[in-house]
């Protein structure tokens, strides 16, 4: 089966597909130039196709995601091709690797490590028991690889619990970062601030959201840091809002607190931690770097069982995955649609500027 998600009309559409089908079957599985087999599909895309591969030369097992060429437009392109740069200049074992790419005369070929563990949440509400260390555990490893994809001057930009990955069912503590669709290169303090506004809505910063807009630098995967770990430690997220621009209006003012019955069993190292990065002013928020350092990455912390927690999580990640089922775009697509009609969008629209969700279209489970 090949990768192009055209419905043929006629039959000469149904050829031109079958032709399309054969160049990348053709390319992938047969004759002497064999690089990888294909096995059953993994998830699809709005122009894509996710599929199992084994590798020729190796044996080793990995996900290819197969990308129509015919649906492109430039920027999509320049998105596609600025993922795969940024893939190839980090190499982490916290990130979920790049494997291979190439390219025929219809499809781009994405090849990547294989990530068959599930999301990170979903591993977590299966526990028998979770504590603050476990918590304190991940967030550690979370802050270590955001230092590092800052040190090579990589902001993700959409860092959320989807995005956090388990590679196997065995290993709970081995998680992987995903999808870098809308990462982008930015050297702090040497570059112009990014102007884009971009991401998922409860996890973006303020700066992201301001009103006029401000710009911003890599201190917004900072605050997602802290967001998620707040979720971590306590089973739901510091802003909450059905109607988005409440959400908004309280992350801009970071109008958040620690209620005492949910967070009783949490220590103060760990409330300090929070503090420290759910600062409205990003020069005032803590780095990745200061992050690795802070007493809560070191402390003796609570090894009770925190199952409160686990059921509220349980009920967050439903709810999560209740509103992904019955909306047909990617938050980052509803959130510019939002932004359209605050004086932010409309300054970025007057001044032509593009918010790209071609990557956002693309995520697909693997």
């Amino acid at each position: 089966m090949g990768c192009s998600q055209s419905q043929p009309t006629n039959k000469v559409a149904d050829a031109k597909d079958n032709k399309k089908s054969n160049s990348l079957e053709e390319k992938l599985v047969g004759g002497e130039n064999q690089k990888y087999t294909l096995g059953r599909i993994l998830g699809t895309g709005a122009f894509s196709e996710v599929r199992n591969a084994v590798a020729a030369s190796s044996g080793e097992e990995s996900a290819i995601k197969c990308i129509g060429k015919a649906k492109m437009d430039k920027d999509d392109t320049e998105a596609l091709l600025r993922e795969v740069a940024i893939l190839k200049a980090v190499y982490h074992p916290h990130i979920v690797n790049i494997v291979d790419f190439f390219e025929d005369n219809h499809h781009y070929f994405m090849v990547t490590e294989k990530m068959e563990g599930g999301e990170l949440f979903d591993r977590i509400v299966e526990r028998a028991s979770y504590n603050e260390c476990h918590a304190r555990d991940l967030v550690k490893l979370l802050t270590h690889t955001i230092h590092h994809l800052h040190s090579k001057t990589i902001v993700h930009r959409d860092l959320k619990p989807e995005n956090l990955l388990l590679q196997n069912h065995e290993d709970d503590a081995h998680i992987k970062i995903a999808d870098f669709g809308l990462a982008m290169f930015h050297r702090k303090g040497v570059d112009d601030p990014m102007m884009q506004p971009c991401g998922s809505p409860g996890y973006v910063a303020p700066e992201i959201v301001a009103d006029p807009p401000v710009g911003y630098d890599n201190a917004v995967d900072v605050w997602s840091i802290g967001v998620i770990t707040y979720i971590l430690l306590c089973g739901y997220p510091p802003f909450q809002a059905d109607d988005q621009d409440e959400l908004f209006d309280q992350i801009r003012q970071g109008d958040y607190g620690f209620d005492p019955e949910d967070w009783q069993d949490v220590s103060d190292e760990g409330k300090d931690f929070i503090e420290k990065i759910l600062v409205v002013d990003p020069k005032k928020r803590a780095t990745a770097f200061e992050l690795q350092t802070h007493p809560w990455m070191s402390a003796e912390v609570g090894n009770q069982n925190i199952s409160p927690a686990i059921a509220r999580l349980k009920q967050f990640t439903a709810r999560a995955r209740w509103k992904q089922a019955i909306n047909t775009t990617r938050s980052v697509v509803r959130m510019n649609l939002a932004m359209k009609s605050s004086r932010r969008g409309k300054e970025l629209v007057a001044a032509g500027e593009k918010v790209s969700t071609a990557s956002a279209a693309e995520k697909v489970e693997s």
